[in-house]
C-alpha cells in the first residue's frame, strides 16, 4: 500500500526522518535502557520514532514515559526450539529461527511488516538481527548498537561464547554455515545481496559498540 495510505503514522514534514529501533534477542531491561535515550534524543531534534521490542510489559514504566509508538517483535513461538547451551551466536540464531528457512522467512515477513508500516527510513537495532535482516530486504539501512558480545567480531567462524569449555572439532563452522544458508535463502526470496559470513547478521550497515 502506499506510504499516505498506512494507518499509525500521517505523511511527515521532507526534514523529518522516521527511525524504527528494534530489539529481538536477549533478556533484561539493558536492551531497551540502551533504546531509550537514544529514542528521547531523536525525538527532541524533530525525528519521528518507534520501536519494536522483545518485551513490552518488563520496560512499560520506560515506555510510558517515552510516548513513542512501540509495537511487539516477531518471536518464532513455533516451528523453533532455543538450543540448549549454545557455544556461539550462530547456535544462538539456530535456537531463535535461523534452524529452517521458512520460519525465519516468517519471522522476517514480520519485521518487513513493522518497517513498513511505521514508514522507518532507518532500523537502529539492539541485538536484533533478523531486524537487520528485513532491513536488508527492503534495501533500507541499518545500524547496529550494543555491547561487545551483541556485536561478534568480524571473522569466521562465529567465535565461541565459552571459550573456557572444549568444543567438538567443526561445530562452529556448521552451525555459522547453516544459518548463513537460512539467511541467503530468505534474502534470494527477496530479491537482496547474500551474505558472506555470520557476523554481518549483527553488524547491519554500521555497528556501533557501545
Amino acid at each position: 500500500a502506499p506510504r499516505a495510505s498506512l494507518p499509525l503514522f500521517s505523511r511527515r514534514p521532507a526534514r523529518m526522518a522516521q527511525f524504527l529501533l528494534a530489539w529481538e534477542l536477549g533478556s533484561g531491561l539493558g536492551h531497551v535502557g540502551q533504546l531509550s535515550p537514544l529514542a528521547r534524543e531523536l525525538a527532541r531534534r524533530g525525528h519521528r520514532v518507534a520501536l519494536c521490542l522483545l518485551d513490552l510489559v518488563g520496560p512499560r514504566s520506560v515506555l510510558r514515559e517515552l510516548g513513542q509508538p512501540c509495537l511487539q517483535a516477531p518471536v518464532p513461538l513455533s516451528g523453533g526450539a532455543p538450543v540448549r547451551d549454545p557455544m556461539s551466536h550462530a547456535e544462538i540464531l539456530q535456537g531463535c529461527g535461523y534452524r529452517d528457512a521458512e520460519v525465519l522467512d516468517a519471522l522476517v515477513r514480520g519485521w518487513r511488516a513493522a518497517i513498513e508500516c511505521t514508514g522507518a527510513d532507518l532500523v537502529v537495532a539492539d541485538f536484533a538481527p533478523t531486524a537487520m535482516l528485513a532491513a536488508r530486504t527492503l534495501g533500507k539501512p541499518a545500524a547496529a548498537i550494543g555491547t561487545g558480545f551483541q556485536m561478534p567480531p568480524a571473522r569466521r567462524p562465529l567465535p565461541s561464547c565459552r571459550p573456557w569449555e572444549r568444543l567438538a572439532p567443526g561445530r562452529l563452522e556448521a552451525a555459522e554455515a547453516h544459518v548463513i544458508a537460512s539467511a541467503n535463502r530468505v534474502l534470494e526470496r527477496h530479491g537482496a545481496a547474500p551474505i558472506a559470513q555470520g557476523w554481518q547478521l549483527f553488524s547491519g550497515d554500521r555497528a556501533l559498540v557501545c
